[in-house]
């Protein structure tokens, strides 16, 4: 799977000791951050073919020799993330309150979710003290996909903006995917409440069916999307439709 693949259909459990180097966590946040993760049912392993974004992830982590700091804990909280995410995106859009996810109702369930976003959340923040960004030139593209995943799942809206911002400079220099600055600049647009510029947020309409939320300018949308490297808007909807609905 290609990490435009990934992206595009955009979540084993070790501490933080897979890796050269380690972010300490507090016993009160890594209590909850391990409950979470038995609650949701995080898988421990993998069967099967590289399907979904979240068994990527799963293999990259297992294959990591932990030659740049952080780098394979990274890759295992982007599985988890993934794996996360998967499961909630089928509720997006709807009415939640019937549905049940792995036996819990939403609402707890989402909180769950949102235990292990805050955590990933300190995770990044030191980890980024460290190492700046998990740069294409250093750590590859791989690793610049999965960090933007724990950023785009991310929660704290003020953080998504600070990061935004330092993303959207880095891409000048070729060390993150322009692909990371659209996705999150749609994201971050939703939340205010404005138009999407790249098309990227959506939610399952109907059986089998992911739409897009309406986008600015939308007669030009296909032709920012090609500059962020993306497929036609068509393409993606099909391709989220039949990973998510």
């Amino acid at each position: 799977m290609k990490c435009a693949q990934i992206l595009a259909i955009s979540m084993a459990i070790a501490w933080l000791t897979a890796c050269a180097a380690t972010v300490p966590m507090t016993s009160e946040p890594a209590d909850a951050y391990a409950s979470a993760l038995e609650a949701l049912r995080v898988p421990s392993q993998m069967d099967g073919e590289l399907d979904t974004a979240w068994e990527y992830y799963f293999k990259v982590h297992a294959d990591c020799d932990g030659a740049l700091p952080f780098q394979c804990d990274l890759y295992e909280r982007a599985f988890i993330d993934a794996y996360v995410a998967q499961l909630l995106v089928p509720a997006i859009g709807q009415q939640t309150d019937d549905i049940i996810i792995l036996g819990i109702p939403y609402e707890k369930f989402r909180a769950y979710a949102d235990t292990i976003s805050a955590n990933n959340d300190a995770w990044l923040r030191k980890a980024m003290q460290h190492v700046g960004w998990f740069t294409i030139r250093t750590y590859g593209e791989t690793a610049d996909a999965a960090a933007f995943l724990l950023i785009q799942h991310s929660g704290n809206e003020t953080w998504q903006q600070q990061v935004l911002a330092d993303l959207r400079a880095r891409m000048v220099h070729g060390e993150t995917d322009p692909q990371n600055v659209a996705m999150l600049t749609d994201r971050i647009a939703i939340k205010e409440g404005s138009l999407q510029q790249f098309g990227t947020q959506g939610s399952c309409v109907a059986k089998g069916q992911w739409k897009a939320r309406p986008s600015f300018d939308a007669e030009h949308l296909n032709e920012r999307r090609a500059m962020a490297g993306m497929p036609p808007i068509e393409r993606y909807e099909t391709t989220m439709s039949s990973k998510y609905c």
